[in-house]
């Protein structure tokens, strides 16, 4: 089979946010440099190839809680929802949607 380079760094992103609710999973793209800065990402799901912090599929936080940003390695699929990888980057979006680094949960 020809290789036409579509070998992407792409992850899976779940997204959410209990008090709103909201819970979502969106593609990321590693664009290089560190896994740990946001903007070294691109995220994006079928007709919105450029999902940003506000966006219905990435909505901000709201007084109660942050909105988590969890990226995560394609090892293996399962069923709906059902992924095995480990974290690569997590992020939380406030209520004013500011984007912080935080710990990926264990």
């Amino acid at each position: 089979m020809e290789d036409y380079g579509w070998d992407k760094p792409i992850y899976l992103a779940f997204v959410g946010n209990n008090s709103i609710p909201f819970g979502h999973f969106i593609c990321a793209e590693h664009l290089g440099g560190s896994m740990t800065n946001f903007d070294n990402w691109k995220f994006f799901q079928y007709d919105n190839l450029d999902i940003q912090p506000g966006d219905w599929q990435m909505p901000c936080g709201t007084d109660e809680e942050n909105t988590a940003v969890w990226i995560r390695e394609i090892e293996s699929i399962g069923g709906c929802g059902s992924v095995d990888g480990d974290y690569v980057a997590c992020f939380e979006i406030d209520k004013n949607c500011n984007v912080s680094n935080v710990s990926c949960p264990d």
